[in-house]
């Protein structure tokens, strides 16, 4: 991609020059707080994006020795979602936003912003006190959570995609084709900020992540009643993608990222021996 020029309003702006740098066009009176969550939201997106990598917007959790993105528009509970996976012991990778790198035919998650960004309500049906984490900034509605940050070295496979959708009853709807290739391109990170124009390499960049992993819609009826069912679905999906990794790569078959199995086994055992 060229340059990318993101106009954010209120005098706010990004701008990704090359592959390493980006100018924020920040306003005089502006709150640091805010500035912060444009350059960790909006220019890390550009400057990733500038360099040819995906970047989808939504969470990032390691189930396993694999990751999992859980997609969709704000609201739809994707930071509760991954918050409530790490607190039955999955490592979170990212929120937010979901940076991913092509290496040979599979694609792999990289670290973004070590917090959870989360309303009082999610806050203390998760065991937390409102009061002890800081608002995202001045006036917003949620507060940051900040977990330990994944290391640089912490680039799991990214295997499964899930667009969190209200529903009546809970399922999971594998997506192919043209609909995956639909889901992933609204859900790419910088599609909001491009004025409804699909630049070319944000349709090649979708493409590739279709293509790449398995893309479903996650069904799933709101509210903390329902968590326990929706959060054992996503742990018993990613023990079958594994099964069938582990199956391609018995078989000699495997045509994308190598399975991983050391870690599998902490899916399986009891909350507290993890």
């Amino acid at each position: 991609a060229d340059a990318i020029h993101l106009p954010l309003g209120q005098g706010w702006g990004i701008t990704a020059l090359r592959g390493d740098e980006i100018q924020v066009h920040w306003p005089g009176n502006a709150d640091p707080a805010l500035g912060r969550q444009i350059v960790l939201g909006p220019g890390l997106a550009a400057l990733w994006t500038r360099r040819g990598h995906p970047v989808l917007h939504g969470s990032c959790v390691a189930l396993g020795s694999a990751a999992i993105g859980l997609l969709g528009p704000s609201g739809r509970g994707k930071s509760t979602l991954a918050a409530q996976l790490h607190l039955r012991g999955h490592r979170p990778i990212s929120d937010g936003l979901t940076l991913a790198v092509q290496e040979g035919s599979g694609l792999r998650a990289h670290p973004g912003p070590a917090w959870f960004k989360l309303d009082d309500v999610a806050l203390r049906a998760l065991g937390q006190h409102p009061d002890d984490h800081e608002e995202v900034h001045p006036g917003a509605n949620k507060r940051l959570w900040e977990i330990h940050p994944a290391g640089a070295e912490a680039r799991p496979w990214l295997r499964a995609l899930y667009f969190i959708e209200d529903g009546a009853e809970l399922r999971v709807e594998r997506l192919t084709g043209g609909a995956a290739l639909h889901a992933v391109l609204a859900n790419m990170y910088l599609a909001p900020f491009l004025q409804g124009a699909v630049a070319p390499f944000l349709f090649q960049q979708a493409a590739l992540v279709a293509r790449s992993v398995p893309v479903s819609r996650l069904w799933r009826p709101r509210g903390f009643a329902h968590a326990e069912a929706t959060l054992a679905l996503l742990e018993r999906e990613a023990l079958l993608e594994r099964e069938e990794d582990s199956s391609a790569l018995d078989s000699g078959h495997s045509q994308g990222a190598p399975a991983a199995r050391d870690e599998d086994a902490a899916l399986e055992r009891p909350r507290g021996e993890r």
